[in-house]
């Protein structure tokens, strides 16, 4: 089951582990025969600004 959980998470989030990583979770649900992926990627994000009059 774990590894059939990842491949569904590599087809969106290939790279989850990368940087500041990611979390969430995989849900097989037998009754609606669905499989779902949440998702939420961790990043830090800065921009740089220079200006010369």
């Amino acid at each position: 089951m774990e590894t059939l959980a990842m491949q569904y998470v590599a087809v969106e989030h290939s790279g989850w582990e990368n940087n500041e990583g990611g979390s969430g979770e995989v849900t097989f649900d037998p009754v609606t025969d669905t499989i779902t992926v949440s998702h939420t990627e961790n990043y830090i994000s800065h921009e740089d600004f220079m200006h010369t009059y």
